[in-house]
Order: structure tokens, then sequence, then C-alpha cells
């Protein structure tokens, strides 16, 4: 498992990926799901095309740790 990166650096590397929003994001998605990935966070990549551009949403779920029991209210169910 990786670590979290420096925010300033993490910062300074989101900047400077390309990323206007009548262009594709794919180039800042796949940065991210790497590092995500990398802080062991499941992840799902949901593709779509708005005006001939190919979009990326990502959805990251962390896992609960080892030994957790999820605790349901209201009908969600939360980890601790």
């Amino acid at each position: 498992m990786s670590t979290v990166p420096d925010l300033l650096d993490l910062t300074q590397r989101l900047i400077a990926i390309p990323s206007p929003s009548q262009a594709s994001n794919a180039a800042i998605a796949a940065y991210l799901a790497e590092l995500l990935i990398d802080l062991d966070f499941a992840l799902e990549e949901l593709d779509y095309e708005e005006q001939g551009e190919r979009k990326v949403s990502l959805v990251a779920r962390k896992a609960p740790p080892p030994h957790s029991q999820p605790q349901t209210s209201d009908a969600r169910s939360t980890w601790c």
C-alpha cells in the first residue's frame, strides 16, 4: 500500500494535467485511478461521451478494516 502524496505535490500534478471542461478528462482520471488503487481503494470507472469527447467518472470505495463489523442504522450500512 502506498502513502498519500504530499498535498502540494498532488495539487501540482493535478494542475499539470490538461482537463478543460470541453476536452476529455481521461488522463486525469487515469492518474487518480492509479493513485486510488495504490491506496487500496476499490474503483469503478464509468465512461461516457459528451460532445464527442470521452469523459470518465470515478467511484472509489475504501474497504472496511479487516475485523470491522457493519452497523446498520436507518437502513444504511456503515463501518466502524
